[in-house]
């Protein structure tokens, strides 16, 4: 799984040190930093390591450090996995900087793997060891803060209720096929509705305003029918398969179970799904924002109405980030569901105390966070 890096400087590297090749002063300065800190790869090499049985046996990879400085590329110059790897196989520089010198490169997905698994904590300490050596060098002045919060997108289409549906059938129909096609999972009378699903979404999101208050409803009724047929199908193949279980080798029952794991996950979705269809479309309720669900693949995705005229609303999640004075984000947090800018303030405060041992002196926000109650709270503070 990981090794301990104690590689010596190759000819190559050698070549290019007595050529006055090196780092960029940027690159010099964080593999410093990442050198004189190597708690931080031992932070990545528990979380490489986390579920693994027998980490030092099997197949030689790479170790924490260097998986540590790829990750601290990818996020610096805001590349994609393919994009790193080809950016360090192609830089001498590069290989020198991640300590992969003159081995071989791994793909991408093994980068993928590896950096997923560096867990958000370990992430934030990270973080909070470069504020900590940032204010000790003056390179950040902490009392002037600014602060601010932005949406950050998942990657699904907009949710209507037909296209939520469409999704369920489709998936459904497909973790189906493959239990009969692939490991012949015999039920009779099943049918697979993804067609007749696809077809009823489009008419629906092709009708015209003028039709839609007397068709939407029937055909809405036809959808929530063919939907509802696929989830009872599902359930009966599923239960089909657990019962058949025992006639499959090892390996070929871990596949099955595997799908049949899925096929109960997505019928949960579905399932909520078609109530909230039924709730909104057939008996017009207003369901609240924190019970419906807006993608079936993405189902952490929030809601968020910010207020702004080119996209007034944004379907992912918020995030408060705090800056400050030098350019050094401070603090960042993910929030949960839609919440108002003014309840965030004493946290932000708050935090800052801990991180720094005092609130700031200037605290720069926008009218999203003004309040009475904020104004009175910073002045307590000193802010």
């Amino acid at each position: 799984m990981s090794r301990i890096d104690n590689h010596q400087m190759g000819f190559a590297e050698y070549d290019l040190y007595l050529d006055g090749i090196t780092l960029s002063p940027i690159l010099k300065t964080m593999s410093n930093f990442l050198d004189r800190d190597p708690v931080l790869a031992g932070m990545v090499r528990r979380n490489l390591e986390s579920g693994v049985r027998h980490p030092r046996r099997g197949r030689k990879g790479l170790s924490a450090e260097p998986i540590l400085r790829a990750a601290v590329l990818m996020f610096f110059y805001n590349l994609t996995f393919r994009e790193l790897c080809e950016r360090i196989a192609e830089s001498p520089l590069l290989r020198i900087f991640t300590r992969i010198r003159y081995d071989h490169v791994p793909g991408h997905d093994a980068f993928n793997r590896a950096i997923r698994k560096i867990t958000p904590e370990t992430l934030r300490a990270i973080h909070e060891r470069v504020l900590v050596i940032a204010d000790e060098n003056g390179i950040i002045n902490p009392d002037k803060v600014r602060a601010d919060c932005t949406a950050t997108e998942t990657n699904i289409h907009f949710p209507t209720d037909a296209a939520l549906l469409c999704d369920s059938a489709r998936v459904l129909g497909r973790l189906v096929q493959r239990l009969r096609r692939e490991h012949h999972v015999a039920a009779d009378g099943v049918v697979n509705h993804t067609r007749s699903a696809k077809s009823r979404a489009f008419e629906i999101a092709k009708m015209s305003h003028a039709k839609k208050d007397d068709e939407e409803k029937a055909k809405y009724l036809e959808l929530l029918i063919i939907v509802e047929e696929t989830i009872r199908d599902a359930e009966i193949v599923n239960g089909m398969a657990l019962r058949q279980i025992e006639r499959f080798c090892p390996k070929e029952r871990k596949k099955v179970e595997k799908i049949c794991e899925c096929i109960r996950y997505f019928i949960v979705l579905a399932k909520k799904v078609v109530e909230q269809t039924d709730r909104r479309i057939i008996n017009n309720e207003k369901v609240p924002a924190s019970e419906k669900i807006f993608s079936i693949f993405e189902t952490h995705t929030d809601i968020i109405m910010r207020g702004k005229s080119r996209k007034p609303v944004e379907f992912g999640h918020k995030i408060m980030i705090t800056e400050c004075e030098g350019g050094m984000v401070s603090d960042y947090r993910v929030l949960k569901g839609n919440p108002s800018d003014s309840g965030l303030v004493e946290g932000i405060i708050e935090r800052h105390k801990t991180m720094f041992g005092g609130a700031p002196f200037t605290l720069a926000c926008d009218s999203g966070f003004y309040s009475e109650e904020n104004i009175k709270f910073c002045r307590k503070e000193g802010v």
